[in-house]
């Protein structure tokens, strides 16, 4: 690590392109497989998976949509302490009329759809913040950044500012943890259920339970605290001495599915019609990763539910799907794209995935996804040669042995036409695999380098002195 005001030496690089054991490995390193004609016939040889393009404009729309996107962002807190952080997440929803979306797709006068006459249809927009406490910041009364931390989790999670009608967001987390046994009603009591203390002086193998409205209990080991939000379990990367944006980052995916479901439970329990309606795009898959995936076994039960429902009342099922910008996948069918046809849709099966697309390793054992995922993959190609990877949601309440071979199958997705309906209708020029209300959901969440990590720096500042 170079002093503070050194300048790195401009020919110190000369060793390593010198090298012969960098050389060698660079050479060694093989290239990326590729999938030859034949792999590609036989993924789209099925008559069905191009059918939908020819039923999709007879589809039935829904009346509006829902997106969602975050961000997050760490900053260094004090100026003169600059180890010292913070972190920023925000998320942002769009709320979209989508017959007042349509007047301006057929108005003449736009060759291509405005993004910024699309902004004047949004009925409602709301953006989420929070912050959390990073290394060596901690609130007056705790013993570490750490206690903090999780101390600061709870409060966004019973904080009022975030209530629908009588739900706080703990309200709706306590709702999924009964679905995975992470919390149980006894004697009219939510209490929350955990299986090891968080404290890591302590970590001892035990029951511990905390009723919902409680601040806190303490473990009888270690006599700290333990919170109701830690049965989340993203506090356990968290670091009281370095960068934590990892953590951050986790607790945002988190965070984007949680609030979610917190709408669309809102709107079920009040208008199941009005949920019918709905299309839902999340920025990214329907996946969530670390400490806290085990909750995608919960939304997926959860949304099954709603479907189930809506179809007994006569109505159709609300869309949700993920649009998947970056990755791997998506890598994979842009280096693909001049040897499939148009108008093509298949699933990414998990033979042709291990193959082509991710690693091969010990998971293979398993479908791929099976803690993370609670949607299937789609790769879809358009008229107009546009491409898209889209997550939809499992038409299932849980995986099952032979999950692997049903959850590719088209025919178990039953409103795949609308799905693709509402994609191409949506599709846009401004981006690779853009997607209008994606587009605007992440215009009101994503926090810039400059200027607004900038702003988000000297406000931190500011209160550090």
């Amino acid at each position: 690590m170079p002093f503070n005001g050194e300048f790195a030496s401009k020919i110190s690089h000369f060793d390593i392109m010198k090298n012969p054991d960098i050389i060698e490995f660079l050479q060694s390193c093989p290239d990326v497989p590729r999938p030859s004609v034949q792999n590609i016939k036989d993924l789209i040889e099925n008559e069905y998976h191009t059918s939908y393009f020819k039923t999709y404009k007879n589809a039935k729309m829904p009346k509006f949509v829902l997106s969602l996107d975050g961000s997050c962002y760490e900053v260094l807190a004090d100026k003169d302490f600059p180890s010292r952080k913070l972190g920023y997440i925000k998320i942002g929803l769009v709320f979209l009329d989508v017959q007042r979306y349509d007047g301006i797709a057929s108005n003449d006068k736009y060759k291509y759809i405005d993004p910024k006459q699309v902004a004047k249809l949004q009925d409602d927009i709301s953006c989420l913040s929070f912050a959390l406490p990073g290394a060596y910041v901690q609130e007056k009364g705790d013993t570490s950044a750490f206690e903090s931390f999780r101390k600061r989790l709870l409060k966004i999670f019973k904080s009022e500012q975030y209530k629908l009608g009588n739900y706080r967001l703990i309200d709706s987390l306590f709702e999924l943890s009964l679905r995975i046994e992470k919390a149980e009603l006894k004697n009219s009591r939510k209490n929350f259920k955990l299986d090891k203390c968080p404290n890591r002086n302590c970590g001892k193998n035990d029951k511990f339970e905390i009723e919902i409205n409680d601040e806190y209990v303490i473990c009888p080991y270690c006599k700290n605290k333990i919170f109701a939000t830690d049965v989340l379990r993203v506090h356990e990367p968290f670091t009281n001495t370095g960068e934590n944006q990892g953590t951050y980052s986790r607790v945002m995916n988190l965070l984007e599915h949680l609030v979610l479901f917190h709408y669309l439970n809102y709107i079920y329990n009040n208008d199941i019609k009005f949920l019918s309606e709905l299309a839902v795009i999340l920025d990214g898959p329907l996946a969530i990763y670390g400490e806290g995936a085990k909750y995608h076994r919960a939304l997926m039960m959860a949304y099954y539910e709603m479907q189930r429902k809506c179809v007994d009342s006569g109505y159709s099922e609300p869309i949700i799907i993920g649009l998947v910008k970056t990755g791997r996948i998506v890598e994979h069918f842009l280096n693909m794209k001049n040897r499939l046809s148009q108008n093509v849709i298949f699933p990414i099966d998990d033979r042709y995935r291990y193959e082509f697309i991710n690693e091969k390793d010990d998971s293979q054992d398993k479908h791929f996804g099976v803690e993370t995922y609670y949607g299937q993959d789609f790769f879809i190609k358009s008229s107009d040669h546009r491409q898209f990877v889209v997550c939809v949601l499992y038409p299932f309440s849980n995986k099952t042995e032979d999950f692997h071979n049903e959850k590719i199958k088209i025919s178990h997705y039953k409103n795949f036409d609308s799905i693709l309906a509402t994609i191409i209708k949506f599709e846009t020029d401004m981006y690779q695999n853009g997607s209008v209300p994606v587009i605007l959901a992440h215009k009101h969440s994503s926090i810039s380098l400059k200027p607004g990590g900038k702003m988000l720096d000297i406000l931190s500042r500011k209160y550090f002195k």
